[in-house]
């Protein structure tokens, strides 16, 4: 019979996979695909690698010899999130009225 070290004992992070269990709480928080990050937000897959290009969503790529693997972090993706609505939501806040914006060249009287 082969004897089993704990994860402790081995020095592993506790976040790394149980073989013996299935259990990985960091599995969980991983969207592994352009098709689970698009599902995740609601969105569709255009969308969400245009959000990366343009936006900067956190999507990260493992390179292979050919090509690449994209996956993200739940709480990455939420974090971005909340910072973008917090960005939209200041923006629509200090938004001027076109009559402010245009009244020193006299473009709008009142």
């Amino acid at each position: 019979m082969i004897a089993i070290q704990s994860k402790e004992a081995m020095q592993i992070s506790n976040d790394a996979p149980d073989e013996r269990s299935g259990n990985n709480a960091g599995a969980r928080d991983r969207l592994d695909s352009w098709k689970e990050i698009a599902a995740y937000l609601r969105r569709s897959v255009r969308s969400v690698q245009r959000w990366e290009r343009t936006e900067g969503l956190p999507v990260l790529r493992h390179r292979h010899t050919k090509g690449a693997t994209v996956y993200a972090y739940r709480a990455e993706v939420d974090q971005w999130l909340g910072e973008a609505r917090t960005v939209v939501s200041q923006a629509w806040k200090n938004r001027s009225e076109p009559t402010e914006q245009f009244q020193h060249i006299g473009a709008v009287s009142r």
